[in-house]
């Protein structure tokens, strides 16, 4: 199987450093390769990390953000099996947003993935440790309110299970390494489940 992440910068895995953004070593899907290589032996499953820095769910439907492309006019040129969208950090910033337009977004997102026979996953964005976390909370339970949506809760389950997370966010927003190791192990879990669903 084939797995595409799409997202903002905690998909693609940047940490900050002082000032600075920085590439991790270990973004999540890093981490989800190598559980479903261990899993399932080397080069079984494939994950590609289509994850851009700064971008909203908006853009990248709107906007020819992927190399001259929109998110599903690039999706129809990878052949990715399942395609999992993580947007929602920088969508809590932008002026006017509402729950239920997000909502509205990720419902055509995932309907565009489900017409070319390939599972979507969402996956909720990682605590914010700053005043926009309440809104971006607003917007997630929004996406999570969509019929049969599989979901990668990230954000419940981190708040839930890992009492410490803000203290591994390097800006408030950005997770460090041991965080980003923890969402991976988290995505891994749901993505296994689907690989398995779809094995059947």
């Amino acid at each position: 199987m084939r797995i595409g992440l799409y997202g903002d910068s905690t998909q693609m895995g940047l940490s900050r450093q002082g000032n600075v953004s920085v590439q991790n070593e270990f973004p999540p899907s890093k981490t989800l390769q190598m559980m479903l290589d261990q899993k399932y032996g080397a080069g079984i499953h494939c994950v590609s990390n289509y994850g851009i820095g700064g971008s909203t769910i908006i853009q990248a439907l709107d906007t020819p953000l992927f190399e001259g492309k929109n998110v599903v006019q690039h999706m129809d040129c990878h052949c990715d099996d399942i395609v999992v969208a993580n947007w929602g950090i920088n969508d809590a910033y932008v002026v006017g947003n509402t729950a239920n337009a997000h909502k509205a977004y990720y419902t055509c997102l995932k309907n565009f993935v489900e017409a070319r026979e390939k599972r979507f996953i969402y996956e909720s964005p990682n605590p914010l440790n700053n005043s926009h976390d309440q809104i971006m909370v607003a917007l997630d339970t929004g996406v999570k309110a969509i019929t049969s949506l599989t979901i990668a809760d990230i954000s419940w389950q981190t708040r839930m299970y890992y009492p410490q997370w803000a203290a591994h966010l390097d800006d408030g927003i950005h997770p460090n390494a041991i965080l980003y190791f923890w969402v991976g192990m988290v995505l891994f879990k749901t993505v296994d489940s689907v690989i398995q669903s779809m094995a059947c």
